[in-house]
C-alpha cells in the first residue's frame, strides 16, 4: 500500500477499523480512514458493528448479572412477542 496515497479502498478501511479497535492507529492511518468514512456508508455502518461487537464481547467478561425484575421484564417481552407469532 502507498502510504503517500490519500484515500483507501474498502479492504483498507475495514483492516483500519479493526486494528483501531484492537490497538493505536498511526495518525496517518487515523485520517486516511476518516476520509474514508466520511464517503462510505457501508464502511460507516461495518465500523459501527464491529464497534458495537468489541464492546459486547469486552462486556461479556463482566460479572454482573440482571436483577430479579430485569429478568421478569425480559420474560415478559419474550412471551409477549411469541403470542403474537
Amino acid at each position: 500500500m502507498n502510504s503517500s496515497k490519500l484515500f483507501i479502498t474498502c479492504r483498507e478501511a475495514t483492516l483500519f477499523s479493526i486494528k483501531r479497535e484492537e490497538k493505536s492507529l498511526p495518525f496517518s492511518e487515523r485520517i486516511k480512514l476518516f476520509l474514508h468514512l466520511l464517503i462510505c456508508e457501508f464502511c460507516r455502518l461495518f465500523d459501527r458493528q464491529h464497534k458495537f461487537l468489541s464492546l459486547q464481547i469486552k462486556n461479556l467478561h463482566s460479572h454482573e448479572t440482571l436483577t430479579d425484575l430485569e429478568k421478569d421484564h425480559m420474560h415478559h417481552l419474550i412471551e409477549s412477542a411469541a403470542n403474537q407469532n
